[in-house]
């Protein structure tokens, strides 16, 4: 597997596998048990899926093709908005500006390619050490 990670904003991802076992249950894995641990996310107002949500902005990190990927969050959604990103078929996380659906040009559009991936908001420390996520 290529390592492929990267960030688009505030957004982190790492893609773990070129696997994709966990969408299409072709693997060892017990998906009941997966799914009670996370919560599969659903459409956006667009039809998309929107990962991180910018709630001042209204600038969202999506992917505009629902079809193409799966995702699920920590059902207690933990403070750095950690994601697991299944993407089925080559796809673009987008950086849109929902209210006005549009791209917002701040940041170039990201290419995902087959596999499972880790997203999560970047974190940053202040003098103290304290670890809090990046706010894009």
């Amino acid at each position: 597997m290529e390592n492929y990670s990267g960030h688009q904003g505030d957004v982190y991802f790492n893609r773990v596998s070129d696997s994709t076992c966990l969408a299409i249950g072709d693997c060892s894995l017990d998906m009941s048990t997966f799914e009670k641990t996370l919560e599969k996310l659903g459409l956006d107002e667009k039809g998309g899926i929107t990962i991180i949500e910018g709630e001042a902005t209204a600038h969202h990190h999506r992917v505009a093709d629902p079809g193409k990927v799966t995702v699920y969050k920590a059902a207690n959604m933990d403070r750095f908005n950690t994601f697991l990103v299944v993407v089925k078929e080559d796809t673009t996380l987008e950086h849109h500006h929902m209210k006005e659906d549009r791209p917002t040009g701040e940041h170039n559009p990201v290419p995902l390619k087959k596999g499972l991936y880790i997203m999560r908001s970047q974190r940053q420390a202040d003098l103290e050490g304290q670890i809090f996520p990046v706010i894009d």
